[in-house]
């Protein structure tokens, strides 16, 4: 007999179409997949970057802060800013001190005074009582640093009455506290004597 060969069975159109379709729609999955994962690897991105200009943000505030100068403590009459001991012989030696716009002729005070405009002259007017010797010395402060030093003459034992210092200070748009010391010195170089007196004040810019 004569072999009968088998003949290849033709496809149908139907099924090349789904083939067809199913290679579309498997194109089409694939790249809306990509699109996805590049849109949240976008996404993913951009938030770091707001993460990371926001800690910046932090960062830039928090320096501002400790750039942010410390208040100066509020210094009273008994409270210095040299923390120096009052002395009861010293107070005795100079009875009175007091803040002033002004002086007169006697060097006491015209009228007493604790706030001054910037470049206005400060006077410390002072008194003695006689029967005693050394000298009067004034420390000036702003903000509780130290910023000036005056030291009158000798002064004997026959002196009675007043004597002042003055001094003046210019600011920049800002306010601020002075404070001047009074002491009693022994001696030219005061490593005798004591704290008498403590007169805190204001500068305001004018």
């Amino acid at each position: 007999m004569v072999p009968v060969m088998a003949q290849p069975r033709k496809q149908s159109g139907c099924a090349i179409a789904a083939i067809i379709v199913l290679v579309v729609l498997l194109v089409l999955t694939c790249g809306i997949s990509g699109i996805y994962i590049a849109v949240q690897n976008n996404k993913t991105a951009t938030m770091n970057q707001d993460a990371t200009a926001t800690a910046d943000d932090v960062t830039a505030t928090a320096y501002s802060v400790q750039l942010t100068p410390t208040p100066y403590p509020p210094y009273t009459e008994s409270d210095s800013p040299s923390r120096a001991t009052f002395s009861e012989a010293a107070q005795q030696v100079i009875p009175t001190a007091q803040l002033a716009n002004e002086v007169d002729s006697q060097q006491r005070p015209v009228t007493l005074q604790s706030k001054f405009q910037s470049g206005q002259t400060v006077y410390l007017s002072y008194k003695w009582a006689q029967g005693n010797t050394g000298y009067v010395q004034t420390r000036w402060y702003v903000n509780g640093e130290m910023k000036d030093k005056a030291m009158s003459k000798y002064i004997n034992q026959y002196a009675d009455g007043y004597g002042y210092f003055s001094d003046s200070f210019s600011t920049y748009d800002v306010t601020f506290q002075g404070t001047v010391e009074v002491f009693w010195c022994q001696d030219a170089g005061c490593t005798h004597g004591g704290l008498a007196w403590v007169r805190p004040f204001s500068v305001i810019a004018s």
